[in-house]
């Protein structure tokens, strides 16, 4: 990928370091969370920066959890991981299994 972008005519590298004030505003904002999740979609993996969101991950002891195209961007076996409860969500929906669920309680 890197290549490709150097081959780019007229493609230059952004900043991609947030200022003082907006890390200061966003770690405020965390600090005040009461349950904070991380929902990391497919930016994590084109950006590069699945390594980076493991870090920060684990030095906040935050959950991680990730769109359908951030699927790889953290590792699904990880104790951060919420994975495994999304995949039994999605194993409900794809069995049609909300509805079934919905009958059983109205029973």
């Amino acid at each position: 990928m890197e290549q490709i972008k150097k081959g780019l005519p007229g493609y230059t590298q952004p900043d991609l370091k947030a200022d003082d004030i907006a890390l200061n505003e966003i770690m405020g904002l965390i600090e005040k969370a009461e349950r904070p999740v991380l929902y990391c979609g497919g930016g994590i993996i084109s950006s590069g920066a699945a390594a980076e969101l493991k870090k920060f991950a684990e030095a906040t002891n935050i959950p991680v959890t990730t769109t359908i195209m951030g699927i790889g961007g953290f590792p699904e076996t990880h104790p951060l991981s919420f994975a495994l409860a999304r995949h039994a969500r999605l194993g409900i929906r794809e069995l049609g299994g909300e509805r079934r669920i919905r009958k059983a309680r109205e029973l």
